[in-house]
């Protein structure tokens, strides 16, 4: 179902804006350190101790594998849909990318990674605006039936 998957958006929004606030008001954004370093600072001085660094190394495996593995499905149906043929091309390329994208350095991977989703993002965008009125004629038919998903949603 389309509204489950407004969930993990949703998550990483709130992590994303406690990190935001966590930099803010322990003062590491005014640090001059990036990335990483700077969050691990953060939570050291936050926490008072050196027990922040565990808990940001953690929560960044644990961020990097989800995120790896949303990334990878989301590219493999992306490409599923715009080259069918090529979906064995880009699990390749993908898994050749990630030992690789350890070696590269952090503003090249977010760079690269910025690149990627938006051109995901574009591709998506056309899509949605030439399928609009298909969904919304679809969407309205679903949650006239069912009332209780409406509820749900929200």
């Amino acid at each position: 179902d389309g509204v489950v998957t407004l969930v993990a958006p949703l998550l990483v929004m709130i992590v994303c804006t406690m990190t935001g606030l966590i930099l803010i008001v322990t003062g590491a954004c005014d640090v001059g350190l990036k990335s990483t370093d700077m969050v691990t600072y953060a939570f050291e001085t936050g926490l008072q101790s050196s027990f922040g660094f565990y808990v940001v190394m953690v929560s960044l495996m644990l961020f990097a594998y989800t995120t790896v593995i949303a990334w990878a499905y989301c590219g493999q149906k992306a490409m599923g849909f715009i080259w069918p043929k090529g979906v064995k091309i880009f699990q390749f390329c993908y898994i050749a990318a990630i030992p690789i994208g350890g070696l590269l350095h952090v503003d090249l991977i977010w760079g690269l990674a910025d690149m990627c989703i938006s051109l995901m993002l574009f591709i998506n965008v056309i899509g949605v605006g030439l399928l609009s009125k298909q969904v919304i004629t679809a969407s309205t038919a679903y949650f006239a039936k069912t009332p209780q998903a409406a509820c749900t949603a929200l």
